[in-house]
């Protein structure tokens, strides 16, 4: 067997096949998702229906001039271009962020302008929408995320689910926190009644700052009400290459009247994906934004946004269960209008949130769970988001001791390696089903840079 890898690879592959007293036969054959360009491991697969033994000997590896290859010299380095296809780097997590026996879960990391890296997550009893025990809270690492400080609670209101947090820092060094504080109650007559309760949610949007690297945080600020009506103002993304301040969130699509009845502001019942422009970033409160809706980027939530070159913006967005990929759209103006809305071709298996970031040498990068792969995956764009190759897509962990049933992923990452040369991605494991494994909170995974530069080759 034979194949062409990285600029000689052609989308085929040869197959000789020589019986006993008969002339060799060569077959010449596709490849199934062409170009396949690298080779990272060779398995044997029969598809016979019947119980049979069949065997695997005289096997040599050996590239185009001849040479053979040490095979275990390539198991024997433990960080090699493997980790630039879909072959794992890790089954296990390198290093525990924040344990949290009950729950925690929903994950954003970003490097402070002094090196450290800030961790936020929200910490509960369960995943679940009924939760009313929900706090926000921060970490801190000094040593490239190796180690990390006590949690602090940055963010927790009684009986409300403060959660979600995305963090950013701003130019000025103000670190920016952006949350939901979620309310759930039930509407109608109880269970005694005969008659079953309906779950009710409102959200409130706070944001919550610091000043001095994460060491102290200021109180919460209530910036929108959507049981009143406001915009659901959540997500800090970015300062933009212009100087404005860039947040996401959603429409809200009822609001509350003085007779406790439910007014429908949106026609379809769904909500709708908008940008916000914070116009005054140094007011103590009474923020101003400017805000852009935009129904045809489709009704789910969740999403990311990163900055291609200047006013140019790309966005990755979660889709409804019944997709089995992530959307995109591009922004030539800052976020304020979106076009191209379509389809990404990345594939995932269970609908979560993507994250995007653009490393230290420009290259996009998506990253993403697996569910019911037990994976972390992150696939690169080389050209603006046009397309996304499956061939280059990166496994940063493999642990096939989450299965199916576990509540897991939600990825952050830093998009600068660290001063040994690794990107950190971070993640929450907890289990789906009581006696499950001990991983219960937010953990992180080295993956070393030089994987990723392999993408390019």
């Amino acid at each position: 067997m034979s194949a062409g890898q990285g600029d000689q690879a052609d989308g085929t592959w040869q197959l000789t096949v020589a019986l006993p007293g008969e002339p060799p036969k060569q077959f010449h054959l596709k490849t199934a998702s062409p170009p396949f360009r690298v080779a990272t491991w060779l398995g044997f697969v029969s598809d016979g229906i019947r119980p049979a033994v069949y065997y695997v000997d005289n096997l040599r590896l050996s590239c185009g001039d001849g040479q053979a290859v040490d095979t275990r010299a390539v198991h024997a380095e433990e960080e090699t271009a493997s980790n630039v296809t879909d072959d794992f780097s890790a089954t296990k997590p390198d290093v525990v962020i924040h344990y949290r026996e009950t729950y925690a879960a929903f994950p954003d990391l970003i490097r402070l302008h002094n090196g450290n890296l800030l961790m936020v997550t929200r910490e509960g009893t369960h995943h679940g929408e009924d939760e009313q025990h929900g706090r926000v809270v921060a970490c801190l690492s000094t040593d490239e995320g190796h180690t990390w400080g006590e949690a602090v609670v940055i963010c927790d209101h009684p009986h409300v689910d403060d959660r979600d947090p995305f963090a950013c820092q701003t130019k000025d060094g103000t670190i920016w926190v952006g949350c939901q504080g979620q309310r759930a109650w039930t509407r109608g007559q109880t269970k005694e009644a005969g008659a079953k309760k309906t779950l009710e949610q409102d959200y409130d949007s706070y944001i919550v700052r610091s000043f001095d690297g994460g060491k102290t945080w200021e109180e919460p600020i209530l910036v929108s009400k959507t049981i009143t009506g406001d915009s659901y103002i959540m997500y800090p993304v970015m300062e933009m290459s212009n100087g404005e301040f860039l947040w996401m969130g959603c429409s809200p699509i009822w609001k509350i009247l003085k007779d406790g009845s439910r007014q429908w502001l949106s026609p379809q019942k769904k909500v709708y994906h908008e940008t916000h422009i914070l116009k005054n970033p140094c007011a103590k409160k009474d923020f101003r934004w400017e805000t852009y809706i935009h129904p045809q980027l489709g009704q789910f939530d969740e999403w990311d946004i990163a900055e291609l070159e200047p006013g140019h913006l790309i966005c990755i967005l979660r889709t409804s269960p019944d997709s089995n990929q992530f959307a995109q759209a591009e922004s030539f103006d800052y976020g304020r209008t979106w076009k191209n809305h379509r389809l990404s071709g990345i594939v995932h298996n269970a609908p979560n949130r993507p994250r995007i970031d653009k490393l230290a040498d420009g290259t996009l990068v998506v990253s993403y769970g697996l569910r019911r792969e037990s994976k972390i995956t992150a696939i690169p764009t080389f050209d603006g988001g046009r397309s996304w190759p499956a061939d280059r897509r990166a496994t940063v962990l493999y642990n096939p001791n989450y299965g199916p049933d576990w509540d897991f992923t939600y990825t952050a990452m830093v998009p600068t390696p660290t001063k040994d040369g690794k990107y950190l991605f971070i993640y929450y494991a907890h289990p789906g089903k009581p006696g499950g494994s001990n991983h219960r909170g937010i953990y992180g995974n080295f993956v070393p840079a030089r994987a990723f530069q392999e993408w390019k080759r």
